[in-house]
């Protein structure tokens, strides 16, 4: 099994606490960086949790003298991460709407679900913003929802946008554990399509289903059915 971890110059050594873990589980020689891929993890306050068929893994330790790093198996519930796979079923998961009110993903009800994990900081984000307008536009009357997975610690910068460009679609406020811990979100923008029972549909990859601004309209009309 192939192990990849991040080196901490200024710590002189690895860190398991902290950084990104590589785990080759599927043993094909190379890790899977796609967003939400159970091989590249970013270990937060304790090693990373990796699932391996049946097993639960966790780094305990590494000696980088002699190469080598020991794996133990831990108990199932050690892993909070929510795993993004497509044909999994996406857990139920409770946010904060822009108005302050907590709500839950169970509360949207369409036939097509657009997670969108953007932030005003992130150029391709605020690019696919217009885009995204003009999709709503099209698909909402035929069941597609749009929840919006914000990125900025402080909502008043979105929510200016939000405004300022007339966006309908609902949006949940930054939430740290949700964004970073659980969905384990390192690309932005990040998209993941979700059917009525919260199935993954797709999670952007381009020789899948691709959800970027250019594509989204014709992988929608590719899921509903409609002729392009």
């Amino acid at each position: 099994m192939q192990v990849r971890l991040e080196y901490d110059f200024r710590a002189q050594g690895i860190r398991l606490t902290s950084g990104v873990e590589w785990l080759d589980i599927n043993g094909d020689g190379k890790f899977d960086l796609t967003p939400g891929s159970g091989e590249t993890l970013r270990a937060r306050g304790s090693a990373a949790v990796f699932e391996a068929g049946d097993l639960t893994l966790q780094m305990q330790s590494v000696d980088l003298k002699n190469n080598r790093f020991v794996l133990r198996a831990v108990p199932r519930t050690a892993d909070h991460r929510i795993h993004l796979s497509i044909g999994s079923v996406l857990p139920d998961f409770e946010f904060t709407d822009s108005g302050g009110t907590r709500r839950h993903l169970s509360d949207l009800k369409g036939r097509f679900i657009l997670l969108d994990f953007w932030a005003t900081w992130c150029v391709p984000c605020m690019e696919d913003l217009p885009v995204l307008k003009k999709v709503y536009a099209e698909f909402h009357g035929k069941g597609f929802e749009i929840l919006g997975m914000n990125g900025d610690e402080t909502p008043e910068k979105p929510e200016r946008v939000i405004r300022t460009m007339g966006i309908q679609w609902q949006q949940a406020r930054f939430d740290r554990d949700l964004l970073q811990n659980r969905f384990q979100i390192s690309q932005w923008p990040t998209m993941i399509l979700l059917d009525e029972h919260r199935t993954i549909l797709s999670i952007g990859e381009m020789s899948h289903l691709p959800l970027d601004g250019e594509h989204l309209p014709g992988s929608l009309r590719t899921v509903t059915g409609e002729s392009p």
